[in-house]
């Protein structure tokens, strides 16, 4: 009775078996299981690196109360910014830098006349005052304060006088002549305003700073002509006075 040969391929008693090829093929399988075996082990050291990290980073950020922008910020950022929170949400305020011009304009200093005590300078007793204020038919138009006020100011009986020839004087009281007449504004300067219809958009406070700052009635009535006078108060006037170069 003759041998069978056998079927398996793989087995040595096979007369067609190649043994460099077989050897050949488990090289390979078990060079392909080994690196099978290294990159799994290399992707989850990745995976536990990257894992540590991401724990030390917000363990750190934590630790400093830092949001991801304060972080660039602090590390990337030319300038500070304000936080601001606002219905829960941080809202970053970069900071506002706003060059004003400064700008120079010299201000006379504006005397305000009030009642004083002492005796005044005029060198008349007060009653002697009053009488003449009554012989020129002006005592009627003040009451006893206002009187105080302009005799222990020393205004004459003249700049009274000459405020009531230019029909202006009973746009005004003691205290306001008082200060008309420390500032030395002529009764004329007045009586001009007046008579250009101006005189509603001053009061003797205003008249005094306009006049020593030496605005001329004429540019006033530039700016009540092209409408902005209502607008402006005496100080604005004198500013774009000298703006304009006077």
């Amino acid at each position: 009775m003759s041998k069978q040969r056998t079927n398996n391929p793989g087995s040595i008693t096979d007369p067609d078996f190649n043994l460099d090829e077989y050897l050949s093929e488990q090289a390979d399988q078990n060079y392909q299981q080994k690196n099978d075996d290294q990159e799994v082990e290399t992707t989850s050291f990745s995976r536990n690196l990257i894992l540590i990290c991401a724990l030390s980073a917000a363990a750190f950020l934590w630790y400093f109360d830092w949001s991801p922008r304060n972080v660039y910020n602090f590390f990337f950022a030319d300038e500070v910014t304000t936080s601001t929170r606002v219905g829960g949400f941080n809202i970053q305020i970069p900071p506002i830098n706003v060059d004003i011009p400064e700008i120079d304009i010299d201000i006379p200093e504006i005397r305000v006349g009030e009642a004083q005590t002492g005796t005044s300078n005029l060198g008349i007793s007060f009653t002697d005052y009053m009488a003449e204020l009554n012989d020129l038919g002006y005592l009627d138009q003040f009451g006893s304060s206002s009187l105080s006020t302009l005799y222990s100011n020393s205004v004459p009986v003249e700049y009274i006088d000459g405020l009531g020839k230019a029909g202006i004087l009973a746009n005004f009281g003691g205290t306001s002549i008082s200060t008309l007449y420390s500032n030395k504004v002529p009764s004329s300067f007045i009586e001009e305003l007046s008579k250009e219809g101006l005189m509603d958009n001053f009061g003797s406070t205003s008249i005094s700073r306009l006049y020593t700052n030496n605005v001329p009635i004429s540019f006033i009535k530039i700016l009540e002509d092209r409408g902005l006078l209502d607008n402006m108060s005496s100080q604005s006037v004198v500013d774009a006075y000298k703006l304009d170069g006077e």
